[in-house]
């Protein structure tokens, strides 16, 4: 698979904006590693449908000369594609799609409740809800993610301490993906072909 040069959150940002989605960059991250860890020929409009929607279907005459079309934009795609090239990289490339370091650690830290609220979001939209199949790491993890989605931001401490164990989620995070998918792309191949495939 070819390999492209990732986009930074504040580009996707920029990207997601300008065709109208209120997505949060980290959450469309999110989104689109849960739809690929269960599915690795999800496309990354479907992470996009509940943000846009609302902005597609609207009585506003269309701009005859839009910048982009409606939910589509070349960089989501770059995005999904280099994803899915880290996902299944055997040097475990993989990394959160998050604001930079020099942002302050609440921002950075909502993000990251944002990366996880997307990532449980794709996996339910990918239609997997198979948990008893999983090792039981695999479930301790999943409930780590949504414990993650319950953090307070704005009680983050500015203060090594809490910098380092940012640091240390973001690495765990980043290791349970990987082991997610590795998992479950495991299980859908040894599905026979009669079989549904966990989506």
């Amino acid at each position: 698979m070819t390999k492209f040069a990732m986009a930074n959150h504040a580009e996707i940002s920029v990207a997601l904006q300008q065709i109208g989605s209120d997505e949060d960059a980290a959450e469309h991250h999110g989104t689109l590693c849960g739809l690929l860890c269960v599915d690795n020929s999800a496309e990354y409009e479907a992470a996009l449908a509940p943000h846009i929607s609302g902005i597609i279907a609207t009585d506003m005459p269309p701009d005859p000369e839009p910048t982009v079309a409606p939910g589509h934009d070349p960089l989501l795609d770059v995005l999904r594609q280099e994803t899915l090239r880290q996902l299944r990289d055997p040097e475990l490339s993989f990394r959160l799609l998050l604001p930079a370091d020099e942002l302050p650690l609440n921002i950075r830290m909502e993000a990251l409740m944002n990366w996880c609220k997307g990532f449980l979001y794709g996996l339910g939209t990918a239609g997997f809800e198979d948990f008893d199949r999983l090792p039981d790491e695999i479930n301790e993890f999943m409930q780590d993610l949504i414990d993650l989605t319950r953090t307070d931001p704005a009680a983050v401490v500015e203060d090594e301490e809490e910098e380092n164990a940012y640091v240390e989620i973001v690495e765990y995070l980043r290791i349970g993906v990987l082991l997610l998918h590795a998992e479950l792309q495991h299980l859908n191949s040894d599905q026979t072909p009669d079989e549904p495939v966990i989506h």
